[in-house]
């Protein structure tokens, strides 16, 4: 089994681990699948109530409340997005789970009763030199444990094919989420490479929404846009009348901006007519 992990989720472990000095500290982890035993971390959470040097214990309601939360902001499609298990610390010891982690984690799967095939316990500390350092065993609901091969986004590590931030534009829309779940996803994966993203309405100035998406569009420092058509987009205008044009725009000018169309329930035809610009999604692609 593969875990891999980002870069944002990585500095943030470094954060929490540098914060809790000798005390053991812990929480869940929330991940993508993205193939058959291929796991992309996306949120490892803090607990509120932290360890002693030597132990660490789980806290039942605070990690049901973030695991249902979590549901809800990936649009509750637990077939790709779910929890993964549980992470805490080991800042003097091994990365080995102790007779109590490996109690806990029996007893957890017992409590899914049969819902999962495995959970994942990661057990971090920080090395001498202040670096990352990860272990990871795969429960399985055979009584088996396996070995996890974790794979870390080094700190230093960019995206070097995109010099500039990118804007992501997509539709929100509370009944059917996956816009968002999507609009997320492909954020947090440029953030991860180092990539610095707009998120549509979410990092723009407080001028009006219009000319700020004009102004945004229009700046020498964004390297290019990623269009989530979805079919809730026929229903904005500020996507079909301002948006669209002003990317179609913005790549016809020839220097070197990047548009990538990325499809969410709809058939290739029928893009141009959701976005009201006949050719423009051909155009791009």
């Amino acid at each position: 089994m593969k875990i891999r992990i980002g870069r944002r989720v990585v500095d943030g472990l470094v954060r929490d681990l540098q914060a809790a000095g000798s005390r053991e500290i812990g929480g869940v982890l929330f991940a993508e699948q993205l193939d058959e035993g291929d796991f992309r971390v996306l949120e490892a959470t803090r607990q509120l109530g932290d360890g002693t040097r030597s132990s660490f214990c789980r806290e039942g309601t605070q990690a049901r409340s973030d695991i249902l939360a979590f549901h809800r902001q990936y649009g509750q499609r637990p077939q790709q997005f779910n929890y993964l298990g549980e992470w805490h610390s080991h800042p003097d010891a091994p990365l080995f789970p102790s007779p109590r982690d490996h109690a806990t984690m029996i007893q957890l799967l017992a409590d899914q009763a049969g819902a999962v095939d495995f959970l994942v316990l990661m057990l971090s500390r920080l090395s001498r030199a202040g670096g990352l350092e990860i272990g990871a065993l795969a429960y399985l609901a055979t009584g088996q444990q396996l070995p996890c091969e974790v794979e870390l986004e080094k700190v230093g590590q960019t995206m070097t094919d995109v010099k500039g931030s990118m804007f992501i534009s997509y539709r929100r829309s509370p009944s059917r989420p996956s816009g968002d779940v999507e609009a997320m996803r492909i954020r947090d994966a440029l953030r991860d490479r180092g990539v610095p993203t707009w998120r549509d309405l979410d990092d723009l100035s407080p001028a009006p929404t219009e000319d700020a998406l004009v102004e945004t569009l229009r700046r020498e420092d964004l390297a290019g846009a990623i269009m989530l058509v979805s079919p809730e987009v026929k229903e904005s205008p500020m996507i079909r009348q301002v948006e669209a044009p002003a990317i179609l725009d913005r790549f016809r000018r020839g220097d070197g901006f990047i548009v990538k169309p990325v499809l969410i329930d709809i058939p290739f035809d029928q893009a141009d007519r959701i976005l009201g610009r006949p050719g423009g999604f051909q155009e791009v692609n």
